[in-house]
């Protein structure tokens, strides 16, 4: 069901106030950090969950979209704006494919997530009996 505003969302991180609802999209750059748009707790979307209808947070590490290259972390070209120790962690974020763009032979690459971080368009990798 759709809640009222972010904070009442289950996508809604409360700490840091980050809407969490969608996966990173592919980008134009490569080794792309992303970064989860900030809200406030009255703002409000179409594309909430109040949680009844079993809508969750998956996160990274655990989804099968996340990517680790060979499994290993993503190298470390420039840092981005993060620690290094975060990219101890990291992988890339596979969940949408690439849009078409305008200009002919434009390289498209996925964003870089870190194991902890989260979305609502993931889907959990399922447990080894």
């Amino acid at each position: 069901m759709l809640p009222d505003n972010c904070g009442a969302c289950i996508y809604w991180q409360r700490e840091g106030t980050l809407c969490r609802r969608h996966a990173p999209s592919p980008s134009s750059q490569a080794r792309e950090v992303s970064h989860w748009p900030l809200t406030t707790e009255t703002d409000r979307c179409g594309s909430g969950s109040d949680g009844e209808d079993e809508a969750h947070v998956v996160r990274c590490g655990r989804c099968i979209h996340w990517h680790q290259p060979k499994g290993m972390p993503v190298p470390i070209a420039e840092r981005r704006g993060v620690p290094p120790e975060w990219w101890e962690a990291s992988g890339f974020c596979t969940r949408y494919a690439p849009s078409p763009v305008p200009a002919r032979g434009q390289q498209t690459h996925w964003r870089v997530t870190h194991d902890d971080d989260g979305c609502g368009d993931g889907f959990e990798v399922e447990e080894p009996d």
